[in-house]
């Protein structure tokens, strides 16, 4: 028996389900025929089978992992650096650890800078498919189950050999971060685009302008309140969980989507965060730590927020006091000299 043979018939007694693919034209192709994704039978010869006896005479096909009746999982990579970027920026997972880890089912691209892992899916998970995300116009991974086949033994179409490594009846459960990936899909999308720089800066919100600021030794409550606490202080404080390199998953999240993150690179030097999430701070503005906490502990109350250092508040009480007096003063003293006149 041939390695090819002998890997086919493992990854058959492993319960996987294949789709054989014809060369096309004299050529290795990835594409299956019609009727693949339905069984194989007489009546259908493109379809996908378990039996090792179904695929005898298929020499110099290509073959394909059926995730749909197989209950598997592809995380298909397509560029290796920007995936790892993507996922260390916005999750606590090393990408390399899964693709150095011993008990890894991969399989291996004779390409550079490609990998795909498979993994199991839960018994009963219902939100399989197809999930992209694109650079650029070039896909930088995909989330491959449900309806969809990755091609597993066989030769890449511009050259060289696929390589399956590790156990097929051992292929590891997916991770709690992919599955909550392809369950909410639209919360990480945003999430994941912004670790590759693709959205637009947000506009920073405006402050709104206090009593007496234009006085001489005027204090700033709020250029005082980001001074003695950080961004990162007051959304740990209101229930945020930190995850990723500077993201946030707000409390009472379905997913586990960070979409709150900081950002550095405000052009006043300000440490300010943005969210893609559905909380407060949601508003398409990006908030300093005042503004976090003027809209998380006081309900956007202004007046509330700006009063948080009473000492503060005195102060500029007392300035504003003194030239209000001094303006009543100039009034008095120049009606006085017009009655004289």
């Amino acid at each position: 028996m041939s390695d090819f043979t002998l890997t086919l018939k493992q990854l058959t007694d492993a319960g996987l389900h294949l789709v054989p693919i014809p060369p096309h034209n004299g050529k290795p192709t990835k594409a299956p025929g019609k009727g693949w994704n339905k069984p194989r039978s007489p009546q259908n010869p493109n379809g996908y089978t378990n039996s090792p006896d179904a695929i005898i005479g298929c020499d110099g096909f290509n073959f394909g992992l059926y995730h749909s009746a197989s209950n598997t999982l592809a995380l298909d990579l397509d560029d290796v650096e920007l995936a790892r970027r993507v996922f260390e920026d916005t999750t606590d997972l090393q990408l390399l650890d899964w693709l150095e880890n011993n008990e890894r089912v991969q399989i291996k691209s004779p390409k550079a800078n490609r990998g795909k892992l498979l993994f199991t899916l839960p018994t009963g998970f219902t939100a399989a498919g197809l999930r992209q995300l694109k650079h650029d116009g070039k896909s930088i991974f995909e989330l491959r189950s449900g309806n969809c086949q990755d091609v597993v033994i066989g030769q890449h179409p511009e050259g060289g050999a696929y390589q399956f490594i590790g156990n097929p009846a051992a292929i590891p459960e997916a991770p709690a971060v992919l599955l909550d990936m392809l369950q909410n899909w639209g919360d990480w999308k945003p999430c994941l685009d912004s670790a590759l720089g693709i959205a637009e800066p947000p506009k920073i919100a405006p402050h709104k302008p206090q009593q007496g600021e234009q006085l001489p030794n005027w204090r700033n409550p709020i250029q005082e309140f980001n001074q003695s606490c950080c961004v990162s202080d007051v959304l740990t404080r209101n229930g945020y969980m930190r995850t990723g390199k500077d993201r946030f998953i707000r409390p009472g999240s379905s997913s586990k989507a960070p979409g709150t993150v900081i950002m550095h690179n405000c052009t006043d030097g300000v440490e300010r965060v943005y969210s893609h999430g559905g909380d407060v701070l949601n508003d398409g503005f990006a908030h300093d730590a005042f503004d976090c906490f003027r809209l998380l502990e006081h309900g956007g109350d202004w007046t509330a927020a700006l009063n948080w250092n009473s000492e503060v508040t005195k102060h500029n009480q007392r300035l504003y006091q003194e030239e209000q007096a001094k303006k009543r003063a100039r009034v008095a003293a120049g009606s006085k000299s017009k009655a004289t006149l």
